[in-house]
C-alpha cells in the first residue's frame, strides 16, 4: 500500500472557511465559533456526525439543531462539504484495498512467519455501494402541539354530529 500522510488534528480549522452561527449567549458547553470549527474539522475527519459531536464535547441532537437554525447557512454548507470530502476519502481507501490489496501479517506461536497478500472484495463492493452525493436534506418538521392535534381531530365533525347523543350507542346495565 502507499504511504498516506497522517490525519490532521481535530483542532485544525477546515480548508474551506465558513461563517459560524452567531451565538445568542455564551455558554461553557455551547456552540462557540471555535467549537463549530472543530466540529466541522472532526466531521471531515470521521464522516460521522455522532463521533464528531462527541469529539467536541457535544451531542448529535444539538449539532442537528444548530444546523437547522435559519441563520446557519454557512455552517450547513461547511457540514455538507466536510461530509463530501470524507466520503471521497473513504471511497479512495476502499477502492485501494480492492485494487492494490492488503498485506496481513502471519504469526505462528506469537512469532512473525510471513505475510499474506489478498484483494479485499468486500471493500470494493462497499465502495460501489457508497453514494456519490450526500443525501438531500430532509424537510423541516414543524412542531405540533396538543391544541393542533385536538383541532385536527375534531375538525371533521360538525356541531350537529357532536350534539346528537342518539348516534352513540349506550350500554345499559341489567
Amino acid at each position: 500500500m502507499t504511504d498516506q500522510p497522517p490525519d490532521p488534528p481535530l483542532d485544525e480549522a477546515p480548508d474551506s472557511p465558513f461563517t459560524p452561527v452567531p451565538v445568542i449567549r455564551a455558554r461553557h458547553d455551547g456552540w462557540s465559533p471555535e467549537r463549530q470549527r472543530r466540529f466541522i474539522a472532526a466531521l471531515a475527519h470521521t464522516a460521522c456526525v455522532s463521533a464528531a459531536a462527541r469529539a467536541v464535547g457535544s451531542t448529535r441532537t444539538s449539532a442537528y439543531r444548530l444546523r437547522a437554525r435559519p441563520d446557519a447557512e454557512g455552517f450547513a454548507a461547511a457540514w455538507d462539504a466536510a461530509l463530501s470530502d470524507a466520503r471521497a476519502r473513504r471511497f479512495d481507501a476502499l477502492f485501494e484495498r480492492a485494487t492494490v490489496g492488503v498485506l496481513v501479517p502471519r504469526r505462528y506461536r506469537n512469532e512473525y512467519v510471513g505475510s499474506r497478500h489478498f484483494y479485499d472484495n468486500a471493500a470494493g463492493l462497499a465502495a460501489l455501494r457508497e453514494p456519490s452525493t450526500p443525501p438531500a436534506p430532509r424537510a423541516k418538521v414543524t412542531k405540533v402541539t396538543k391544541v393542533d392535534e385536538c383541532t385536527a381531530f375534531a375538525s371533521p365533525f360538525t356541531p350537529r354530529d357532536a350534539a346528537a347523543p342518539s348516534t352513540i350507542p349506550v350500554r345499559r346495565p341489567r
